[in-house]
């Protein structure tokens, strides 16, 4: 909030002389919201030549809650209040004041960091615990703001401190109280410039963009589900190698058609949110990419669909019968690869990290997640939570967009319908 300098001193009436004797004021004006309130308010305070140097003004539910910080010269606390209630007299509102002594300090922008919380019903025993943290950690909570339309179901947390924040201990601390509320995912970022500006989305593709994996739903048309689901399971959850698992799957697909893979594609099912999420975001200017251990043939098909950027995956290789050979065609795409494809599109694209957000479930997205500014962890295995900024479970692919303090009035506004986070299916 920039002070307002307004006329030069001696327009105003106030002369050197008496500058010495300059009072500052803090003004709270609260009641009922009308317009015209602020106007009559800044009508009376200039023929008073008061000079404002903060303001703020937020209205819940119809309640008005003002805030002026001024400078005035001439007029005692008690004279000032009557003036000002006589003012506005003729609106519903309560004026208090009390003067402030000193200058007053503007908080470091670098020193700001921000909690968003996403559940089924923020309760008040979980925000008690989550500001008596942020108390106990020497912060300052500085605005709090509903992000949802309806119950609680989304609440940020904007907070200072006086040095710059351990925003690793303030993650910790406050993840370990999210992680006793199963229904609770909470994000801890700094509030900078890169959160409100983040230009590019890295998806894995199954069971994140897609419902289950690809690669089992062809090992059921080919015969195979239960010995490859063993397989992806094991490389899920970080027991064997990916790259190894990923050869011994594909080669369980051999001798599939084209026609196999075209009845896998027609029965994958997005999950919940995917699709108004990605048109949001296409909507936003923002670049999206699926990186993905799956295979191109189904990727494509997402990318055509929705006007995607970038699409980086495995390429199944077919022989002359056009059948599976059971073997993939060029290296496979790893962790170590997926994390260096991030990097190499956000250069491409002239991003930097911090602007980035990946999101993906598996094992094999830990080192792309850790790279980019701020890696989700979507209905994740729990070493990849472990290693994740944050996660998103029972909830839709849209409560992504809460992270980056997009509400849902403003998504509404961009043609897109948000509903209750507990019925977020087929969105």
């Amino acid at each position: 909030m920039a002070a307002i300098t307004g006329v030069e001193k001696e327009k105003a009436g106030i002369k050197p002389a008496l500058e010495a004797n300059m009072n500052s004021f803090l003004l709270h004006i609260t009641g009922q919201d009308k317009p015209g309130i602020t106007a009559r308010l800044m009508g009376t305070l200039d023929e008073l030549y008061i000079r404002i140097v903060d303001i703020e003004q937020a209205v819940v539910h119809n309640y008005l809650s003002l805030h002026v910080m001024i400078e005035n010269c001439g007029k005692d606390l008690n004279s000032l209040i009557t003036i000002l209630q006589n003012t506005l007299d003729d609106f519903s509102v309560n004026i208090r004041a009390k003067q402030v002594e000193g200058g007053t300090e503007i908080p470091d922008p670098a020193n700001r960091f921000v909690a968003t919380v996403i559940a089924n019903d923020v309760s008040p025993k979980f925000i008690l615990k989550i500001t008596s943290t942020v108390a106990r950690l020497q912060a300052n909570i500085d605005s709090i703001r509903k992000l949802n339309n309806g119950g609680l179901e989304t609440i940020e947390f904007i907070c200072s401190t006086k040095s710059k924040p351990d925003l690793g201990a303030i993650t910790n601390s406050l993840l370990s109280i999210a992680a006793n509320y199963p229904d609770v995912d909470l994000a801890v970022q700094r509030e900078n410039l890169y959160r409100r500006s983040k230009r590019m989305v890295v998806f894995d593709m199954d069971s994140t963009l897609l419902k289950g994996e690809v690669i089992d739903e062809l090992a059921e048309q080919a015969g195979k589900k239960n010995l490859v689901a063993t397989i992806t399971k094991e490389a899920m959850e970080g027991r064997i190698d990916f790259t190894t698992s990923l050869h011994k799957r594909v080669k369980q697909l051999r001798g599939l058609k084209r026609a196999d893979l075209e009845a896998v594609a027609a029965r994958m099912e997005l999950n919940p949110g995917a699709k108004t999420l990605l048109k949001v975001l296409k909507k936003l200017g923002f670049k999206i990419a699926i990186v993905s251990g799956g295979f191109t043939y189904f990727a494509e098909q997402l990318k055509e669909k929705f006007g995607l950027h970038y699409v980086c995956a495995n390429t199944l290789a077919f022989n002359e019968n056009d059948e599976l050979t059971g073997e993939i065609d060029g290296p496979a795409i790893d962790a170590q690869k997926k994390a260096d494809l991030l990097e190499l599109l956000a250069q491409q694209e002239g991003i930097l990290l911090d602007q980035v957000i990946a999101i993906g479930d598996g094992a094999n997205d830990l080192l792309m997640l850790e790279r980019a500014g701020l890696g989700i962890a979507f209905n994740a295995k729990p070493t990849t939570k472990e290693g994740a900024d944050t996660t998103l479970t029972k909830k839709g692919l849209t409560s992504l967009l809460y992270f980056l303090g997009i509400t849902d009035n403003e998504i509404r506004e961009m043609g897109f319908k948000i509903t209750a986070l507990r019925s977020q299916q087929g969105l």
